[in-house]
C-alpha cells in the first residue's frame, strides 16, 4: 500500500475534481434531488387534495332476516384491514373508510360512476334462499376494497346459513371465535413489531433497490473513465509518472467518490422531505398517519450498512474499472461491463492492456 500514494491521490483528486465540476454533474444532481424531495413530499400532497381520502362504499339491502347488520359488519371488516388489524378502529380524522346503506340501487350505482363512491355492495337472496352479492366497483382481484367486501361477504353469508341451520347467533359466536394463536420467534431479541413492518419492509427494499443502482450507475462512470484515458491516448502518458495499479486504484477512488458525491446530495434531498413532510402536513391539515412509519434504527444498523455498502461498491467498481480497460473506445464500454457479460481473468486484462499500449523498456503492465 505504500507504493500506491501520492499518486494515487493525484489521480483521485483528479478524476473527482473533473466530475463534478461539470455542469452535466451539477444540474443532474439538483434535478434529481428536487425530484427526490418532490417524490418524498407527493404522499402528504396527494392527502391535502384529497386523492387518499378514504374510502366509502354504499350498501344495498335488499334481503330479508339477515342474521346481522351488514353495514357494521362490512365496515368493522374494512376498519380492521385499514389499520393492519389494530383492535383499536383508527378515528374518523384519520382516514377510516365509511360505509353508507342507501335505499335506490340505480342512483347509488350512478354515483359510483360519477366517483361519489368507490364501491356498491347490493345484498339479495337466489332462488335458494341463500345470500347472494353483487359488487359495483374495480375489477381487480387485488383491489384492497373488493377483498375487504368480500371477506365481509363471506362471513355474513356463512352467518345466515348457521341461522337457517338452527344455530344461534351465540353459538355462532363461539364457532367462529378465532383461536388461541402466540408467535415465538426464533430469536427473541430479535421479534419484529408488527407495526413497524411495513415501514421495515419498504426500508429494506428502498436500501436494496439503491444499491443496485449505485453499482451500476457508477460503476459504470468508472468503467467509461478508463475507457476515456485509453480512447484519447492520455494513458500513456499518464503511465510513465504512475504505475497501472495506482491508476487504477486512483480511477476507482475518485470516480466512485464523484458518484457516492451525488448519491450523498441524493439522500440529504430525502431525508430533508421526510422531515419536512411532518410540518407540512400540519399545515395541510393532513394526518401524520399518511406517512410512512420507519422503523426505529440504531447506530449499528447505520454503520454495517456504510461498511457493507462501501465495500461492495469498491469491489464492483474494480471489477467495471477491469472491463473498461478491455475496450479501447468508450462506446464499448458499457457493454463490455453489461450484466451479460462475463468478468475478464487477469490474464485477459493483461493482453488487452498490453494490445491497446505501446510497450517500452521499464513500464509495468496492468496488475
Amino acid at each position: 500500500m505504500s507504493g500506491l500514494f501520492p499518486n494515487v491521490y493525484h489521480v483521485a483528486r483528479r478524476e473527482y475534481m473533473t466530475r463534478v465540476r461539470g455542469r452535466a454533474f451539477v444540474i443532474t444532481s439538483a434535478l434529481l434531488a428536487l425530484a427526490v424531495l418532490a417524490l418524498m413530499l407527493l404522499p402528504t400532497v396527494l392527502s391535502a387534495i384529497g386523492v387518499a381520502d378514504p374510502v366509502e362504499v354504499a350498501v344495498v339491502v335488499e334481503a330479508e332476516d339477515l342474521p346481522a347488520d351488514p353495514i357494521i359488519l362490512l365496515q368493522t371488516a374494512m376498519l380492521v384491514g385499514t389499520d393492519g388489524g389494530s383492535e383499536d378502529p383508527p378515528a374518523e380524522d384519520r382516514g377510516a373508510p365509511r360505509v353508507e346503506r342507501v335505499d335506490e340501487a340505480e342512483e347509488a350505482a350512478d354515483a359510483v360512476r360519477e366517483g361519489d363512491y368507490d364501491a356498491l355492495l347490493t345484498i339479495t337472496r337466489d332462488g335458494d334462499g341463500d345470500l347472494a352479492f353483487e359488487f359495483l366497483g374495480s375489477a381487480s382481484p387485488t383491489n384492497e376494497t373488493r377483498l375487504q367486501v368480500t371477506q365481509a361477504a363471506v362471513g355474513l353469508a356463512s352467518l345466515d346459513r348457521l341461522e337457517r341451520a338452527g344455530v344461534n347467533q351465540a353459538e355462532a359466536a363461539e364457532i367462529f371465535a378465532p383461536p388461541t394463536f402466540t408467535a415465538v420467534p426464533i430469536d427473541p431479541e430479535d421479534a419484529r413489531n408488527q407495526e413497524d413492518f411495513f415501514g421495515a419492509f419498504i426500508l429494506s427494499y428502498a436500501v436494496v433497490i439503491l444499491t443496485f443502482m449505485a453499482i451500476l450507475t457508477y460503476g459504470n462512470w468508472v468503467a467509461q473513465s478508463v475507457a476515456e484515458e485509453k480512447s484519447g491516448r492520455v494513458m500513456e502518458m499518464l503511465i510513465t509518472a504512475a504505475t497501472p495499479r495506482q491508476l487504477l486504484v486512483g480511477k476507482v477512488l475518485g470516480t466512485g467518490a464523484a458518484g457516492l458525491s451525488q448519491y450523498l446530495a441524493l439522500a440529504v434531498a430525502a431525508i430533508v422531505g421526510y422531515i419536512a413532510s411532518g410540518p407540512i402536513s400540519g399545515v395541510l391539515d393532513v394526518p401524520v398517519e399518511a406517512r410512512i412509519a420507519l422503523p426505529a434504527l440504531g447506530i449499528g444498523t447505520f454503520v454495517a450498512f456504510g461498511l457493507f455498502f462501501l465495500l461492495g461498491f469498491l469491489l464492483y467498481s474494480t471489477l467495471y474499472a477491469a472491463a473498461g480497460s478491455m475496450v479501447s473506445r468508450v462506446e464499448d464500454a458499457q457493454q463490455a461491463a453489461g450484466p451479460s457479460s462475463t468478468w475478464p481473468s487477469a490474464a485477459t486484462s493483461r493482453r488487452s492492456w498490453r494490445s491497446t499500449t505501446p510497450t517500452r523498456p521499464g513500464w509495468r503492465s496492468w496488475p
